[in-house]
């Protein structure tokens, strides 16, 4: 008999069944299921297991994540991450954004409010680091910090408002506005 449960759902007591994996006893001496998924029973083995139906979305070193910088502190970013690997997280998740090389100014690398593309390169006392060293990483998306219009990419990392003309310096990625739908998973 296959059902689905969720967490703390009593299953049976113990001198019933065997709790495998996905499940737990209480101290009350009753099976529970761990998870939201679909419980499978093996009436004969006297076995319960609880089968995940979502994995957890977790971000792992390697992945490409696309964010929005929403603080700077020092020459660190704050970024909310909104995509994993081309695919929108279901979940809010935080990264550290660290520069490339050492800067004098660090809003000539990036800025409050850009959506960058950037690797994650360490899980390290449980924050997710970000690099975007390399050509394929850095700012896909930039504002005018005058006017708030979308920056139009001009040569070697100078971007210009097409509103009001003010000219400003980023660390952008050679997908700076080009695959904008692709990288941010639509």
């Amino acid at each position: 008999m296959d059902k689905i449960v969720v967490p703390g759902e009593k299953i049976g007591a113990i001198e019933e069944y065997i709790g495998l994996n996905g499940t737990y006893e209480d101290s009350d001496g009753n099976v529970r299921s761990k998870y939201f998924g679909i419980l499978s029973l093996n009436r004969e083995k006297h076995e319960a297991l609880v089968i995940r139906i979502r994995k957890p979305v977790l971000i792992e070193v390697g992945d490409e994540v696309v964010g929005r910088i929403f603080n700077i502190s020092g020459v660190f970013g704050y970024v909310r991450l909104e995509v994993k690997n081309g695919k929108p997280l279901d979940r809010s998740f935080i990264g550290i954004l660290y520069p490339p090389r050492a800067v004098r100014e660090i809003k000539n690398v990036y800025n409050v409010g850009d959506y960058i593309l950037a690797k994650v390169v360490s899980l390290k006392n449980r924050a997710i680091h970000l690099s975007i060293a390399g050509k394929k990483y850095g700012v896909i998306r930039a504002f005018c910090r005058v006017c708030g219009s979308i920056l139009i990419k001009k040569i070697n990392g100078i971007l210009k408002c097409h509103k009001c003309g003010n000219i400003e310096r980023r660390k952008i990625s050679i997908h700076y506005d080009k695959e904008w739908g692709k990288i941010y998973g639509y």
